[in-house]
């Protein structure tokens, strides 16, 4: 509760919106962001469980994890419940990952819905320790928090169903694995089942790193696009130069567009081609950025057969298509921009 707590007041002092901080600002303190976690900061999985989307979703969560907390803590033992906690997270950001992938995610509601999990476990494997008058209370609590975090993905439709439901499961898990009745329950046996927790939970880390493919990311692509592109037009206007001032042949600048120009240019066109997981409405906006693409290396294409057979005919249509892929360019900027500024 304290690192919660602590770590939403620095988000807060840095300039965060203290009710619904923006996905830029999560994804900076470590948001659950499937291209950036399956590109190298796997930890973002455990980061996200203590970030919070606002004070109201960090008071929500708090009070239920401090009702279940105190419970559980007691009949696992501190190792234990830390164990439940941290896997509970994990599993519940990973799976909201997969279902999400382009989604930020954050918050703690994935590890208390591991708590409620674990403490449905207790209840199966020893019953009769936790009394029936706990759990009626504790019901209520269980309720309200499950309203709230419900209720708030749905009013930002962005209801993390995958999160929610494997929290619980890992959680359950996890208590079926924790749990032992009161009158056996000695230092040794709890040593023994916390240590087979923790190596259950290393496999699953191992097995989600080896078999989670990498998130594309549609933003780090077009950062790559611009720089392609300031190259290639660099590289082209500057032998067109040379060739009106008569410094460089016809058959030379022929040679620029298609040596130095068109491969870096048809190998970002490729890049996106490789980007099929896109969410739909980025692939069908990325469709007139590739569109635009082929059509400006067509007219490149043509001014280097032009240049080569000294004609001004395929020029002329070049000039004709890299007007239209201009056209397409600024389309797909403009439908992402929208895109943006709608999430």
């Amino acid at each position: 509760m304290a690192v919660n707590v602590v770590l939403w007041g620095a988000m807060v002092l840095r300039g965060a919106d203290w009710l619904e901080p923006g996905a830029a600002v999560l994804k900076t303190w470590g948001g659950n962001y499937g291209p950036l976690t399956t590109g190298g900061q796997g930890w973002r999985l455990l980061a996200n469980v203590f970030l919070h989307v606002g004070l109201l979703q960090l008071l929500f969560n708090q009070w239920a994890l401090y009702q279940l907390g105190s419970l559980l803590e007691r009949l696992l033992g501190h190792v234990g419940f830390l164990l439940l906690y941290v896997v509970s997270g994990f599993g519940a950001s990973l799976a909201g990952m997969i279902a999400q992938p382009h989604a930020v995610l954050a918050g703690s509601t994935g590890a208390i819905t591991g708590l409620i999990g674990a403490l449905v476990a207790y209840h199966f494997r020893a019953k009769g320790v936790v009394p029936t008058g706990v759990l009626s209370r504790l019901r209520a609590g269980v309720f309200v928090f499950l309203a709230y975090n419900i209720g708030i993905g749905l009013y930002r439709s962005r209801l993390d169903n995958a999160g929610f439901l494997a929290g619980a499961m890992t959680g359950f898990l996890c208590g079926l694995v924790l749990a032992q009745p009161l009158n056996q329950s000695t230092i040794w046996n709890r040593v023994g089942r916390n240590v087979a927790l923790f190596v259950l939970a290393a496999v699953l880390a191992v097995l989600a790193a080896s078999y989670t493919p990498p998130i594309s990311d549609l933003a780090t692509e077009l950062q790559r696009f611009h720089q392609v592109d300031g190259t290639c037009v660099e590289i082209y206007l500057e032998a067109k130069r040379r060739f009106d001032n008569k410094e460089m042949a016809a058959e030379s600048f022929a040679n620029v567009i298609d040596h130095e120009v068109l491969p870096d240019w048809k190998a970002q066109e490729h890049r996106f081609e490789q980007l099929t997981d896109l969410p739909s409405e980025q692939q069908e906006a990325l469709k007139k950025l590739q569109q635009s693409m082929k059509l400006r290396a067509k007219a490149w294409g043509l001014i280097a057969d032009s240049l080569r057979q000294s004609s001004d005919e395929g020029i002329e249509d070049a000039a004709e298509r890299a007007a239209e892929a201009d056209r397409l360019e600024q389309e797909f900027f403009d439908d992402l921009s929208a895109l943006t500024d709608g999430s």
